[in-house]
This record gives structure tokens, C-alpha cells and sequence, in this order.
């Protein structure tokens, strides 16, 4: 499916197309994501090393290897903007390194590649950050540039927008269990989502600004309302 919506917005141009300024919204917002994602691999192969139970540990490698997957996608679509340059690339590699607005989330990805815990990990990367994350770059920017005519991101980003559902499924799932086996282990979830989620939320606002102008706040809500009813269906929160 992925590979069909790429070759038939290629074959009509449809970013070719796209005007600037949105061109330029893509390039801010979606593809220094590549490096986001690479970071999700590594945290995802650092959980299946050192999680405990085949149950967990088979997911999360799965689940690494999909973000690899995705960062590649990304970088398609890079290429894609630059009809096969690299320039977008490189443009968005500049921004992840030195724009002030990607420094909070490329220090978040950071600190998470350090972090000894592995389910601290796995709350911190797989639920709080791709929970909050998702929703408002495969959801909300998506939205809006399907209302400005602009089906081709929607097409090129089907396999985020579809893996994420399976990807909420099974981590909240791993969160019911966990919080079900005892009172600590509700609480420990809680901790961990209750210190990351701030950290989150501070990283996605300045890019969001940039994406969404005065409609990155209500989406960031929304995201954030969104985590909260999933991690309250799983008794965490």
C-alpha cells in the first residue's frame, strides 16, 4: 500500500505542486522526524537487549525495526520535495542540529539513549512520546493540509497514520498488565508519565508553533487528552 501511494504521487507531482510555504511547513516539521525515529530504533533494541519476557522483548524488536522503516519513509519523502536532491535533507539535518526550536526534542531523544531502565523506556519512548508525537504530526498537521487540498502528505504518511493504531493497541496493552500485577507498578507507570509528558510536550510546542501557528495549542491538547484516556483505559492514570 505504502509503495503504491508513493509511486502515485510521484507519477502526478503532487508535491511538486505544493506551494511553498507548506512545502517549507514539511521540511520543518516532518523530516528532521528521520532522526526521531532512528533514536525510537535504537531505544526499541535497547528494551528487547535488556527487557524481560519474550512477550515484550519480540514486540519491541518488531517495533524497532518499523522505526527504521519509518525514518526511511521520511527520508523518501525528503528526497521526494527535492525531486531526488538532498537539499530538504540537509535543510532538515541543519534544523535537528542547531534550530532553537528542535533542540528541546533532540535533547529529550538524548537523554532517553542513556536511560539505563528499560520499561522507564518503553514508557517514556513507545507510550508518552510517540503518544503525544503522532497524534499531532499524522493527525492534526495532516488534517490541516488535507483541508488545504494537499493529499499528498496524507497518501506518503498512510503507514504512520496505520501502524500507529497497532502500536497504541499493544503498548497499552503492555500498560494494562503492568498495572493490574500491583499497586507499585501503577504507581512506578504513573511516575514515569507524569515526568515525561511535561518534557514531551515542552519539546513538540516550539516545532508545533511552527507547523500549526495558533492552532498548535489546542492540537498539543489534544494529543495530550488522547494519551490521557488511553493510559486511564489501561488503569495507569
Amino acid at each position: 500500500g505504502a509503495e503504491r501511494n508513493f509511486a502515485f504521487v510521484e507519477k502526478r507531482s503532487l508535491l511538486a505542486a505544493m506551494p511553498a510555504d507548506i512545502r517549507d511547513r514539511i521540511i520543518h516539521l516532518l523530516l528532521p522526524l528521520r532522526h526521531v525515529e532512528y533514536a525510537a530504533n535504537l531505544n526499541n533494541c535497547y528494551v528487547s537487549a535488556y527487557g524481560y519476557g519474550v512477550s515484550v522483548t519480540q514486540a519491541t524488536m518488531m517495533c524497532a525495526m518499523d522505526r527504521l522503516g519509518i525514518a526511511q519513509y521520511i527520508t523518501r519523502i525528503g528526497l521526494m520535495l527535492d525531486e531526488g536532491a538532498d537539499g530538504a535533507l540537509k535543510t532538515a539535518k541543519t534544523a535537528w542540529q542547531h534550530d532553537p526550536d528542535w533542540q528541546p526534542m533532540r535533547t529529550l531523544s538524548e537523554n532517553m539513549l542513556v536511560t539505563k531502565d528499560w520499561f522507564e523506556l518503553f514508557v517514556a519512548q513507545d507510550v508518552v512520546l510517540d503518544g503525544m508525537l503522532y497524534p499531532l504530526v499524522y493527525q492534526a498537521f495532516a488534517t490541516e493540509l488535507h483541508a488545504a487540498g494537499q493529499t499528498g502528505f496524507a497518501m506518503l504518511t498512510e503507514f504512520m497514520s496505520e501502524w500507529y493504531d497497532e502500536h497504541v493497541r499493544w503498548t497499552d496493552n503492555v500498560m494494562k498488565v503492568a498495572a493490574a500485577q500491583s499497586p507499585e507498578n501503577r504507581a512506578q507507570l504513573g511516575q514515569w508519565v507524569q515526568h515525561y509528558q511535561p518534557l514531551v510536550a515542552a519539546a513538540l510546542a516550539p516545532v508545533a508553533r511552527r507547523a500549526l501557528g495558533e492552532r498548535a495549542g489546542a492540537a498539543l491538547d489534544a494529543s495530550a487528552t488522547q494519551l490521557a484516556a488511553r493510559l486511564a483505559r489501561a488503569g495507569v492514570c
